[in-house]
């Protein structure tokens, strides 16, 4: 009787893992699901290449970036191209050398300011 109560429950878990959501902080400070606002196409891109980023799935996440920069492609220049580098050199799990990325492309944008000095 008991196995069946944990069987139970473990479905019960894994369904309602299966209805989860990706939601964002909107503009009045109170989360709203992502298919809630009229950008939802690029939240829910740019979600899911960072997802990706998180996960350590290098080459999806070139893949999802770079459909990203074709769907969006106000995103195109310089700023998007090194934070991209940086995010795969993270996704490849090469810590110190996204941090490096990350600094260097704050330096370039904001001069000397940096909370981190990788130099």
């Amino acid at each position: 009787m008991k196995k069946k109560g944990v069987i139970l429950l473990a479905v019960l878990g894994l369904a309602v893992i299966g209805f989860a959501e990706t939601w964002r902080l909107g503009s009045n400070q109170d989360w709203q699901p992502v298919n809630e606002q009229g950008d939802s196409a690029f939240v829910s891109a740019a979600t899911q290449a960072k997802q990706f980023v998180s996960t350590g799935k290098a080459v999806k996440a070139k893949k999802a970036f770079s459909d990203l920069k074709k769907q969006f492609p106000e995103l195109a220049g310089d700023d998007f191209d090194a934070y991209v580098k940086a995010e795969l050199l993270y996704a490849n799990r090469k810590f110190s050398d996204a941090a490096k990325a990350y600094d260097k492309r704050a330096k370039e944008a904001f001069g000397e300011f940096s909370y981190c000095n990788f130099s």
